[in-house]
């Protein structure tokens, strides 16, 4: 917990910075769409949410994410209203991060599980 500085002492309390990363810039409202889209495919392309989501049931090919990517980017453009093709789009950035960056979080919820 941060303290208040001593009277006539009001320089501005500091705290470490997380060297490289900045988390509140970031949209709320984004990240609430987000993760609207994450929710919606839970159920399809997800293990059991209480395994901590994050890993995928059957696969899913980077090309398969970059094809549905930039559909959505395509029906965007055309000004289709049907779906919030900006957060899905977001999804497919966020998923081919995961895919390709050789993340291990599925193998941190598998040891949580098993635990």
């Amino acid at each position: 917990m941060l303290e208040s500085p001593a009277p006539g002492n009001e320089t501005k309390p500091e705290r470490k910075q997380i060297e490289g990363f900045r988390f509140d810039p970031m949209c709320p409202t984004a990240q609430r769409q987000l993760a609207a889209v994450f929710s919606e495919g839970a159920e399809r392309y997800f293990f059991e949410h209480q395994v901590n989501g994050g890993f995928f049931k059957y696969g899913l090919p980077v090309w398969d994410v970059r094809n549905h990517l930039e559909n959505h980017y395509n029906l965007w453009q055309l000004g289709d209203a049907s779906e919030n093709h900006l957060a899905k789009m977001l999804w497919g950035v966020v998923t081919l991060i995961h895919l390709t960056s050789g993340c291990k979080c599925h193998l941190v919820a598998k040891e949580r599980e098993v635990k």
